[in-house]
Order: structure tokens, then sequence, then C-alpha cells
């Protein structure tokens, strides 16, 4: 089994389709669905989405960019109460949590979103 290919049984994401501009791997996750989400791992959004994460991601001694790796146009939506927060991701926009955590796809049910997982050899970061 691959590095992609456990990883992407770990995220339980579905259907990783190869990119034809590269040996990047896509998968697809519907509305609702919760997912492990490794630290260091970085997701790429191909469509707007909202992930939900624990606010147990964040520390309030600490910056967000010292829980949360993101691309710097990220809307992130922290309210004042509850046990999760809100990252909106437009298409091309990654991010990447320091901690290992569970995210959940927010939408409207049935709709499919689509994420670019980076290769093995790949950082966090923009190229």
């Amino acid at each position: 089994m691959t590095m992609i290919s456990r990883l992407l049984a770990f995220l339980r994401l579905n259907n990783p389709l190869p990119n034809d501009a590269s040996d990047t791997k896509v998968a697809t996750a519907v509305a609702g669905d919760r997912f492990g989400w490794p630290a260091g791992r970085e997701l790429t959004a191909l469509d707007t989405v909202v992930l939900s994460l624990p606010m147990a991601l964040l520390d309030a001694s600490k910056p967000i960019s010292e829980c949360l790796d993101a691309h710097d146009d990220v809307g992130i939506d922290i309210p004042s109460d509850g046990d999760a927060f809100h990252i909106r991701l437009a298409p091309g926009q990654w991010a990447s949590p320091r901690r290992s955590c569970q995210a959940m796809i927010k939408g409207d049910s049935g709709v499919t979103y689509r994420f670019q997982l980076a290769s093995d050899t790949e950082t966090s970061g923009e190229p």
C-alpha cells in the first residue's frame, strides 16, 4: 500500500484520482463527512469549502499561525462559544494543522468537495 493510499484510508476521503497534470492525488468528500487530519498534511481546496475544526486545536497563548498553517487569505471564523471553529478555503487555498485533529466538511447535504493532496515530498507553504 503506497503512502498516499494509507493517507487516504486514514483521512477516510473517497475516490482518489490522479491529477492529469502531475502525480498528485485528488480526493473527494461529501458535506457532513468527518475525517482525521494528520499534523502537517496539506490539503488544497479545488472547490470553495468550509471545514469545521476542534477549538482544542487552538491555543489561547499562541497566535493562530502557530496552530494552523494556511494560505494567507483563508477565512477563519472563531465563535465566542462552542467547541469548533471554521476555516473557509477558496479554490487553490491550502491549510495544514500543526497538530492532528478531526475535521468535518460543512455545507449542503450531498454536495461533494474536492481536495488536492500534497505529494509525500512536498512541504506546507506556498510554492
